[in-house]
Protein backbone atom coordinates (compact mmCIF):
# COMPACT_ATOMS: atom_id res chain seq x y z
CA UNK A 1 0.00 0.00 0.00
CA UNK A 2 1.39 3.63 -0.63
CA UNK A 3 0.69 5.88 1.37
CA UNK A 4 1.41 9.81 0.90
CA UNK A 5 3.27 11.39 3.84
CA UNK A 6 0.53 13.93 5.67
CA UNK A 7 1.15 17.23 6.23
CA UNK A 8 2.90 17.94 9.47
CA UNK A 9 4.41 21.20 11.11
CA UNK A 10 7.79 19.95 10.14
CA UNK A 11 7.36 19.99 6.82
CA UNK A 12 6.66 23.51 6.89
CA UNK A 13 8.94 25.31 9.35
CA UNK A 14 10.56 27.75 7.36
CA UNK A 15 6.55 28.92 6.03
CA UNK A 16 6.56 31.51 8.47
CA UNK A 17 9.65 32.89 7.91
CA UNK A 18 9.09 33.36 4.28
CA UNK A 19 5.89 35.19 4.94
CA UNK A 20 6.89 37.41 7.42
CA UNK A 21 9.81 38.86 5.22
CA UNK A 22 7.40 39.21 2.09
CA UNK A 23 5.05 40.96 4.39
CA UNK A 24 7.50 43.41 5.67
CA UNK A 25 9.37 43.77 2.90
CA UNK A 26 6.27 44.77 0.84
CA UNK A 27 3.79 46.08 2.73
CA UNK A 28 5.54 47.29 6.11
CA UNK A 29 8.60 49.14 4.78
CA UNK A 30 6.74 51.21 2.17
CA UNK A 31 4.31 52.30 4.40
CA UNK A 32 7.11 53.11 6.98
CA UNK A 33 8.59 55.14 4.78
CA UNK A 34 5.15 56.83 3.65
CA UNK A 35 5.01 58.09 7.65
CA UNK A 36 8.29 59.12 7.56
CA UNK A 37 8.02 60.85 4.52
CA UNK A 38 5.05 62.76 5.69
CA UNK A 39 6.18 63.77 8.59
CA UNK A 40 9.19 65.30 7.01
CA UNK A 41 6.48 67.35 4.78
CA UNK A 42 4.59 68.70 8.36
CA UNK A 43 8.28 69.46 9.32
CA UNK A 44 8.74 71.73 6.40
CA UNK A 45 4.88 73.45 6.82
CA UNK A 46 5.40 74.48 10.53
CA UNK A 47 9.21 75.32 10.03
CA UNK A 48 8.20 77.56 7.04
CA UNK A 49 5.18 79.18 8.92
CA UNK A 50 7.71 79.53 11.43
CA UNK A 51 9.92 81.36 9.58
CA UNK A 52 7.30 83.67 7.81
CA UNK A 53 6.15 84.92 10.98
CA UNK A 54 9.70 85.54 12.40
CA UNK A 55 10.55 87.58 9.34
CA UNK A 56 7.43 89.28 9.15
CA UNK A 57 8.45 90.43 13.25
CA UNK A 58 11.22 91.62 11.99
CA UNK A 59 10.23 93.23 8.68
CA UNK A 60 7.48 95.67 10.46
CA UNK A 61 10.90 97.41 12.87
CA UNK A 62 12.07 100.67 11.20
CA UNK A 63 15.48 100.36 9.72
CA UNK A 64 14.98 96.98 8.59
CA UNK A 65 16.30 96.08 5.39
CA UNK A 66 14.10 92.91 2.69
CA UNK A 67 18.16 92.00 2.54
CA UNK A 68 18.52 91.57 6.25
CA UNK A 69 14.99 90.09 6.77
CA UNK A 70 15.57 87.40 3.59
CA UNK A 71 18.84 86.32 4.93
CA UNK A 72 17.77 85.92 8.54
CA UNK A 73 14.78 83.98 7.04
CA UNK A 74 16.76 81.78 4.41
CA UNK A 75 19.22 81.13 7.10
CA UNK A 76 16.79 79.97 9.78
CA UNK A 77 15.37 77.81 7.26
CA UNK A 78 18.29 76.12 5.80
CA UNK A 79 19.66 75.58 9.53
CA UNK A 80 16.41 74.09 10.54
CA UNK A 81 16.17 71.78 7.37
CA UNK A 82 19.54 70.92 6.78
CA UNK A 83 19.52 72.07 2.73
CA UNK A 84 21.03 75.08 0.85
CA UNK A 85 19.80 78.47 1.81
CA UNK A 86 19.28 79.37 -1.70
CA UNK A 87 16.77 76.92 -2.13
CA UNK A 88 13.99 79.37 0.49
CA UNK A 89 12.31 81.67 -1.20
CA UNK A 90 11.22 84.78 0.17
CA UNK A 91 8.72 87.46 -0.94
CA UNK A 92 7.47 90.38 0.26
CA UNK A 93 4.62 92.46 0.00
CA UNK A 94 3.82 96.34 1.07
CA UNK A 95 0.02 96.97 1.07
CA UNK A 96 0.01 100.86 2.29
CA UNK A 97 -2.24 102.10 4.67
CA UNK A 98 -4.89 104.91 2.98
CA UNK A 99 -3.42 108.25 3.33
CA UNK A 100 0.58 106.89 2.81
CA UNK A 101 1.82 106.83 -0.26
CA UNK A 102 2.79 103.36 -1.92
CA UNK A 103 5.94 102.12 -0.75
CA UNK A 104 7.57 99.56 -2.85
CA UNK A 105 9.47 98.13 -0.36
CA UNK A 106 9.93 97.73 3.19
CA UNK A 107 13.23 99.46 3.63
CA UNK A 108 10.54 102.87 2.73
CA UNK A 109 7.66 101.06 4.08
CA UNK A 110 5.52 104.21 6.55
CA UNK A 111 3.45 103.19 10.03
CA UNK A 112 0.24 101.17 9.25
CA UNK A 113 1.82 99.77 6.25
CA UNK A 114 0.85 95.71 6.07
CA UNK A 115 3.35 93.99 4.98
CA UNK A 116 3.05 90.16 4.35
CA UNK A 117 5.86 87.72 4.61
CA UNK A 118 5.89 84.70 2.32
CA UNK A 119 8.22 81.83 2.67
CA UNK A 120 8.17 78.27 0.67
CA UNK A 121 10.45 75.63 -0.62
CA UNK A 122 10.27 72.71 -2.76
CA UNK A 123 9.39 69.37 -2.11
CA UNK A 124 12.12 68.29 -3.70
CA UNK A 125 14.72 70.14 -1.88
CA UNK A 126 13.42 68.59 1.67
CA UNK A 127 12.24 64.98 0.71
CA UNK A 128 15.02 61.93 1.71
CA UNK A 129 13.28 59.39 0.16
CA UNK A 130 11.20 61.18 -2.84
CA UNK A 131 8.16 60.35 -4.04
CA UNK A 132 5.73 61.49 -6.69
CA UNK A 133 2.67 62.64 -4.70
CA UNK A 134 4.30 65.88 -4.18
CA UNK A 135 6.77 66.22 -6.45
CA UNK A 136 7.67 70.07 -7.83
CA UNK A 137 5.02 71.10 -5.01
CA UNK A 138 5.90 74.24 -3.45
CA UNK A 139 5.53 74.05 0.61
CA UNK A 140 4.65 77.39 1.85
CA UNK A 141 3.74 80.05 4.42
CA UNK A 142 2.79 83.68 4.65
CA UNK A 143 2.39 85.99 7.67
CA UNK A 144 1.10 89.86 7.51
CA UNK A 145 1.78 92.57 10.11
CA UNK A 146 1.10 96.04 10.00
CA UNK A 147 4.88 98.50 9.98
CA UNK A 148 5.34 100.28 13.17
Amino acid sequence: MNRRPSSTNADRRGTATVEAAVVLSFVFVPLLLGFFEFSRVMQAGQVVTTAARYGVRSAILDGSTEADVRDQVQEFVANTMSMPKNNVTVTFTVDPHPGNPAAASIDVAESKDLITVAVSVVYEDISVIGGKFMAGKPIGASAAMRHE
